[in-house]
């Protein structure tokens, strides 16, 4: 698979016309049609279904879309800032030395999308008391490009709820992430009644993380766990975790997310949701800190790690 590969399945689905497709790209039908052909043997589906009308995407191809656009999109957001620092290099060649060299003395965060939205405060509070000084980024990133660029030195530290042994990193244990049940303050049943009478929370419409992500394989199998092998009768689907608090906080449904998604709310009183741990005999996730092993003997960053750590550290 290449970048021409994913800019024809996109004009492909965009233009439902092998034809327009192979105009728009400038190729003949037959050369687009063998590079589709080798993209779904790559990816081991079939991503289209061709008829009288043209072409359409199937139900794994529109999934596909989705990569393919936001893949397509970081490659020209890269191309892009690379063309800026070339130009802004060859300007000012020697300002940029002297930032270049500022740059390197700030700390590298990574953060996992979406702890980052509630999770990080009290981490960066932290390291402004303890380090008033540090200048730090932050970036927010899916866990397996955090866990990469902290390997390869790009990144000095992440944040991520870690299941994945890998030599070249070293791992801090710094949070046990219990699931919570979430629902509506509009309901006239207190959630922890409605728990206990599991067939009337089976009935209740649920809102979950898409089928394709982490989060949804272990809220399924807590979801399995409380009804013995069957699951809601009404499951939607989103990708956001703002979207999907807004929901449940305007009472269109239940969901189970982990604790630390929510962990700004220091109580039921102040989120705008029931709230209910659903406790140790439910799966739990470990949240890690990781910072490569070549660092393993650098002081400074193990004093940091500790430090980012001591919060979460505290609350176990």
């Amino acid at each position: 698979m290449d970048w021409f590969d994913l800019h024809a399945f996109i004009t492909v689905a965009r233009e439902r016309s092998i034809s327009k497709a192979s105009q728009k790209l400038h190729v003949s039908q037959p050369t687009l049609t063998a590079r589709l052909k080798k993209l779904e043997q790559e990816v081991e589906v079939s991503l289209l279904e061709r008829n009288w009308n043209g072409i359409k995407l199937n139900e794994h191809g529109a999934l596909f879309l989705l990569q393919a656009i936001k893949i397509k999109q970081e490659m020209n957001d890269s191309i892009a800032f690379l063309k800026k620092l070339n130009q802004v290099c060859r300007e000012e060649d020697q300002v940029a030395s002297s930032e270049s060299s500022r740059e390197r003395t700030k700390l590298k965060i990574g953060v996992s999308r979406p702890l980052s939205s509630s999770f990080l405060t009290p981490i960066l509070q932290e390291i402004n008391r303890s380090y008033p000084l540090l200048r730090y980024d932050v970036l927010s990133e899916l866990s397996s490009c955090i866990l990469d660029m902290v390997a390869v030195g790009e990144m000095d530290i992440g944040i991520v709820p870690f299941t994945e042994e890998r030599p070249d990193l070293v791992q801090v244990p710094i949070y046990k992430d219990e699931m919570v049940l979430l629902g509506p303050k509009q309901d006239s049943e207190p959630i922890d009644r409605l728990l206990e009478n599991r067939d009337g929370l089976m009935n209740k419409p649920f809102i979950l993380y898409h089928a394709r992500s982490h989060l949804r394989k272990l809220t399924d199998l807590i979801l399995l766990k409380l009804w013995d092998g069957s699951m809601p009768r009404d499951i939607q689907e989103v990708n956001d975790l703002n979207v999907l608090l807004n929901m449940i906080s305007s009472g269109m449904g239940y969901t189970i997310l982990p604790a630390s998604y929510v962990v700004h709310y220091r109580s039921e009183a102040s989120a705008p949701f029931q709230m209910l741990k659903l406790g140790p005999l439910f799966p739990i996730r470990m949240i890690h800190l990781v910072y490569s092993n070549v660092y393993q003997n650098n002081r400074a960053i193990r004093d940091i790690a500790d430090t980012i750590s001591s919060p979460y550290k505290k609350m176990g």
